[in-house]
């Protein structure tokens, strides 16, 4: 025993040497950036459907021209103009495929994982290095949004960008040169990215107060050189392009209804408490959220006893988007946070350091603990929300001469964009309320409806009224979206001469008639 406990006594130490030598190799960090490009080049080959928001947008892409993009966008979107721009340029150049449409979101986040890399160099050691950019590199939202023609994977990267080339500059020696280029790269990034303000914001704040502390009055003053440049540029910004949607009805609505703005009242700190949980599962990708958000705040505490700005500018962009938040200007909740799951990723980063101060194994398997579920995760690959594909193909697959479609509230939106590309036109639709005695004379009729945007109530009452002149026959279920067949009964669709309707067409037929046009019924007859 006594010789085993010395042989495990030296081998111990060794271990935990090289194990270090191992975690902190460059070889590995790059490896790690190789991995996470190649999870997000393998999901945007995969060509999975658009969500229906990422199809809504495609739209706008492909059939407005460039003056259009600065206009207000089509069926209610919003997304920055130098976005807009990238994604046309890259539709006109290589055509309208979708790989055309994902090349800008998937350039923009294998650009991340290189800017990341960079970011946690200047913040961390390089054991948390690793495992900081292993949680980047496999993480399950970075990766869906780096396949979608959404703008969330540009506005990682931009944020990304004005965080690295600050520290960069706070480094060198303060020159009006390098002031004004910071400027101009501020000027340029509220074009491509809208909560790339939050983050210029944050940075200048941190870098002001650093310098008046300091009492350096000089660089202090020269700090308004940049903040003039982007600050005239999102001035502009706002009043020509941002204007029109930060004030829209529709999506104040939508926004409130999700609580996605922070209260001016009591409960603030509980809703601020369980938003920056709720960002470490969606769209951070961690599953141990309670664990995630109270290293976050010892994070935050270690950053700001840190003698480098580093960490704090990483944390700066948070209290700018809250603030956005509480006047209504911008939601901080879901997909819109993904500019920030670097910090989050790093001010975690900073907590594991801190306490592998003082025990390195605790750490270590908190680290192992957070790092699991995401790498798990990576081997399934990235959340799927919606999938039309698959469904639209069966309908076509198994379609009849004398079918119809009935796209009902949810799916219109991802029919729009597919529904042609699989043989049905928009032209053929028309509102079910006005088309009723049209759907009765056919045979069979084909449902297609979201189960994420429609509430199952509303679906069971859609269905119960339909079995009034109708019989289920067949069923097709995929990610987000269902497609049910009905027969008409023969006594709906036809109406003896000299008599009243028949029990089942009446039933069937004010059913139909009474959904209102709200719900964006259509019928596609083909």
């Amino acid at each position: 025993m006594t010789g085993w406990s010395a042989r495990a006594g030296w081998l111990a130490p060794v271990l935990q040497r090289h194990a270090t030598e191992l975690f902190s190799s460059e070889t590995l960090h790059w490896s790690l950036v190789g991995v996470g490009m190649l999870l997000r080049s393998i999901d945007y080959l995969r060509n999975r459907s658009l969500s229906s928001d990422s199809a809504v947008l495609a739209m706008n892409i492909i059939e407005g021209s460039f003056s259009d993009l600065v206009q207000p966008l089509l069926r209610r979107q919003a997304a920055p103009t130098g976005f807009l721009f990238l994604e046309k340029l890259s539709v006109t150049v290589l055509g309208e495929s979708e790989y055309a449409l994902r090349l800008v979101p998937l350039l923009a986040s294998l650009a991340s994982m290189f800017l990341f890399y960079r970011l946690a160099k200047r913040c961390l050691r390089p054991v948390w290095v690793s495992f900081v950019l292993a949680l980047f590199a496999v993480g399950g939202w970075l990766i869906h949004y780096s396949s979608q023609v959404k703008q969330y994977s540009t506005d990682v990267a931009v944020a990304l960008l004005i965080v690295v080339v600050a520290i960069k500059v706070e480094s060198l020696n303060k020159s009006p040169s390098r002031s004004i280029c910071y400027g101009c790269l501020g000027a340029i990034a509220v074009w491509f990215s809208h909560p790339s303000i939050f983050v210029l914001a944050g940075v200048e704040i941190v870098l002001l107060s650093k310098y008046l502390w300091q009492r350096d009055w000089n660089g202090a003053v020269w700090r308004a050189v940049p903040c003039s440049l982007w600050g005239l540029s999102f001035a502009a910004s706002y009043v020509l392009i941002l204007r029109d949607s930060s004030n829209s009805e529709y999506l104040q609505r939508w926004w409130n209804s999700t609580s996605a703005f922070m209260p001016w009242s009591g409960e603030a700190f509980l809703w601020l408490a369980r938003t920056i949980a709720s960002a470490f599962e969606v769209p951070a990708g961690l599953h141990f959220v309670r664990l995630a958000g109270l290293l976050f705040v010892v994070g935050c505490a270690v950053a700001v006893y840190r003698p480098s700005p580093a960490p704090l500018l990483v944390l700066s962009a948070v209290p700018f988007a809250l603030i956005a938040s509480v006047i209504h200007k911008y939601p901080f909740q879901d997909r819109l946070l993904l500019f920030i799951v670097p910090s989050l990723l790093v001010l975690v980063g900073l907590a594991l350091e801190a306490i592998s101060q003082r025990t390195e194994l605790l750490a270590s398997l908190l680290a192992v603990t957070l790092l699991l579920h995401p790498l798990i995760g990576s081997l399934r690959g990235p959340p799927i929300l919606e999938d039309v594909k698959p469904v639209l193909s069966y309908i076509r697959g198994n379609w009849r001469e004398g079918d119809a479609l009935f796209v009902y509230r949810g799916a219109r939106r991802a029919f729009s964009y597919y529904g042609s590309r699989f043989g049905f036109q928009e032209s053929d639709l028309h509102r079910a309320s006005d088309d009723a005695e049209n759907l009765l004379k056919r045979q069979r009729v084909w449902i297609m409806y979201s189960n994420t945007f429609t509430e199952a109530a509303e679906i069971q009452s859609f269905f119960e009224g339909l079995n009034a002149g109708a019989v289920k026959t067949d069923s097709f279920a995929g990610v987000g979206f269902e497609a049910w067949v009905y027969e008409v009964k023969p006594s709906a669709r036809s109406i003896p001469s000299g008599t009243r309707e028949a029990p089942p067409q009446a039933a069937l037929l004010a059913f139909l008639s009474q959904l209102p046009s709200s719900r964006s019924c259509a019928l596609a007859v083909n």
